[in-house]
């Protein structure tokens, strides 16, 4: 089961779905239900008991006049508009106003994604300093079952230029298709001085709001030691010629380009999860699950 991620003060919050009201929406209740009674009460006749305990319950704000009209807008909202109005702003505001004031609001998160809940999260950063040159590490998680691991890396593009691979991300007329575009990404895990094996397996892409997201599966075999050539083949043996043992993880990583305001890129994002090769039939739903969740903010 999947649990929400959130960044509070660098730590990542898991909670359960499902479960008791969280604070901020307990705190809303005795406004919803004032509210409710203000409905009823405004449609009284004027001089009425109904109103004179309108008036006493109902107050007007400083915010919005006993019209009905937002101050800072100067809509009209309507009478009993007006009096939600004064005890929950947001919710009278016609819906072209609330998606006006929305669209003002800057995201809260660069990206968001959600774990298992077992999983133990050691770095989470939820924002991304623009002004950073060097490649950063935004989540670092994992779990001691199946060894799964998984780690959000970012890694600006500014002042870099483009290429034919990161044209697939952000141009309508890419010259490389998904395929070659893998095989150049996934490099980096291929000619590491530990690969002792390296095989990619299906990639695929998708697209999310204004980015494009690629994904690639491969499987690789890692060799703590000296690798050597031997009469069965390549081997994995230690300074004394011991035979180590090669530990094979199955990964998924999945890669997108954000854009600057220029309409250059912005960055490269990186997510790589991964599980002991054996396990990884068993625990793929529930990762290919996590997997699904990961978004990128376009403006990141």
């Amino acid at each position: 089961q999947l649990s929400p991620a959130t960044a509070m003060n660098g730590t990542l919050c898991q909670s359960s779905r499902g479960r008791a009201l969280r604070p901020r929406a307990r705190s809303l209740l005795p406004a919803l239900a004032a509210a409710a009674l203000c409905l009823v009460l405004a449609s009284g006749s004027a001089g009425s008991a109904t109103q004179r305990l309108r008036l006493w319950i109902c107050p007007a704000t400083t915010e919005h006049s006993a019209e009905g009209r937002d101050s800072s807008t100067g809509i009209s909202l309507g009478r009993r508009q007006g009096w939600l109005a004064a005890l929950w702003p947001s919710m009278a505001l016609p819906a072209s106003a609330r998606e006006n004031r929305r669209d003002k609001i800057k995201p809260l998160r660069d990206w968001t994604m959600f774990l298992p809940e077992d999983w133990n999260t050691v770095t989470n950063e939820s924002r991304v300093d623009l002004k950073r040159t060097s490649a950063s590490t935004l989540l670092v998680s994992g779990s001691q079952y199946a060894k799964s691991e998984a780690k959000v890396t970012y890694v600006p593009l500014v002042g870099k230029g483009s290429s034919p691979t990161v044209d697939f991300f952000i141009s309508n007329n890419a010259t490389k298709s998904k395929d070659e575009v893998a095989e150049l990404l996934s490099r980096t895990f291929a000619r590491k001085q530990t690969t002792f094996n390296f095989t990619l397996g299906k990639v695929s892409a998708t697209s999310k709001g204004d980015l494009r997201y690629l994904r690639y599966e491969f499987d690789r075999s890692r060799c703590d030691g000296l690798q050597k050539d031997s009469a069965k083949g390549k081997i994995c043996i230690t300074s004394g010629n011991d035979v180590l043992q090669v530990r094979q993880r199955h990964y998924v990583v999945v890669n997108t380009v954000t854009r600057a305001d220029d309409g250059g890129p912005q960055a490269l994002w990186q997510l790589e999860i991964s599980a002991a090769d054996d396990m990884w039939p068993e625990v793929s739903p529930k990762l290919n699950e996590a997997i699904e969740t990961f978004t990128v903010n376009s403006a990141a």
